[in-house]
């Protein structure tokens, strides 16, 4: 996997909601291909200091002509209020990327079902237009949000649940209107677990079980709505979340260990780096000049990733590596911390 990085100016932005807008962004005819789910690393100069942050790519590759990029407002979030209010046709943005696991399995019939709230329904549109344009998928979605003014694509919903109806329904969980508005269907409230399950025993003639379930949004809501579903006897490997908040997962303790030595294999060169006590790979990698990719530092986005051939490390938090991928070795070097004095890490792979 190469992580490349793109100069790229917005072409057209899309207000979707009063807090929330769809930047279109100007390829310039490169070739960017992306699957759905997957996410770039938006840098945003703001009164002359970057910005980085991770937004989900709400298109579908090879079926809308340019990448789009949708962004909700967050309560004292500094990229997110600029790029609300701000975003102008012609505005440079740095994109690294693509990156994510989140995407769908390679078999894609059956049932699939989808719950997210507020913007959590940015890179789920992607997915269920996909799975939509297939012909064996049956889709259900379940949104939360707190009025209809807040629903991110709700005409786009609504257009592609005529289109493929029978094939694809949305229901709603409203939390700040009670009745629901006419021509809404679902509850009010939040999302929560019963209420999934008595939507869900009336439309899957499999099963809950048999389904494939993709959630975004709240940590809160992810994590309750992951317990139920395997409580019901869902797999867990059915079971695929999107994790953007950091804060959500607790990271580890660094551990106090003794300063290390690591076998640092970049591109054509080796180098034998001083790890120091507690601190991660990436940080003594950047402080001896390596020029490594690396984005959240924070164990969400995988940029930083390499591969462990000897050793053993922890890693402090890990938002971006499946279970394979840490069985091959993978590592986040940003949370990387050396635990024996053999560890041998190679980059050439992914950088």
């Amino acid at each position: 996997m190469t992580l490349s990085s793109y100069m790229w100016p917005v072409r057209k932005v899309t207000r979707q909601t009063a807090g929330s807008v769809t930047l279109s962004l100007d390829t310039g005819g490169s070739n960017f291909y992306y699957q759905p789910g997957q996410y770039v690393n938006l840098t945003a100069t703001i009164g002359g200091v970057d910005y980085q942050r991770s937004y989900s790519l709400s298109s579908v590759c090879g079926v809308h002509p340019f990448p789009e990029l949708t962004i909700k407002r967050i309560p004292g979030g500094t990229v997110s209020n600029f790029l609300v209010e701000q975003a102008r046709e012609g505005m440079l943005l740095k994109i690294d990327g693509p990156l994510g696991n989140f995407i769908l399995p390679a078999e894609r019939s059956g049932s699939f079902v989808f719950i997210a709230t507020g913007s959590g329904i940015a890179p789920l549109l992607p997915m269920i237009h996909t799975l939509l344009l297939g012909e064996n998928a049956v889709v259900t979605l379940l949104l939360g949000n707190r009025s209809v003014a807040e629903i991110i694509f709700h005409t786009e919903l609504d257009r592609l649940q005529k289109q493929f109806s029978g094939r694809f329904t949305v229901s709603h969980a409203l939390s700040g209107e009670s009745p629901l508005p006419r021509g809404i269907s679902g509850t009010t409230g939040r999302l929560a677990a019963g209420w999934i399950q008595h939507t869900l025993d009336k439309r899957m003639p499999g099963g809950i079980p048999e389904a494939f379930y993709f959630l975004c949004g709240v940590p809160a809501m992810m994590e309750n709505i992951s317990a139920a579903l395997l409580r019901l006897g869902v797999p867990e490997t059915q079971v695929y979340r999107e994790d953007f908040d950091p804060a959500a997962t607790p990271a580890i303790p660094p551990l106090q260990h003794e300063r290390r030595e690591v076998l640092f294999f970049f591109e054509d060169s080796v180098r034998l780096l001083e790890v120091e006590g507690g601190s991660t790979i990436l940080t003594a990698a950047l402080a001896a000049g390596v020029p490594l990719n690396h984005s959240c530092d924070n164990g969400s986005c995988g940029a930083c990733r390499a591969t462990r051939t000897s050793g053993s490390v922890t890693m402090n938090r890990n938002l971006a590596l499946t279970p394979e991928q840490l069985l091959a070795g993978d590592v986040l070097l940003c949370q990387s911390v050396p635990v024996t004095g053999d560890v041998t890490i190679e980059v050439d792979r992914w950088q």
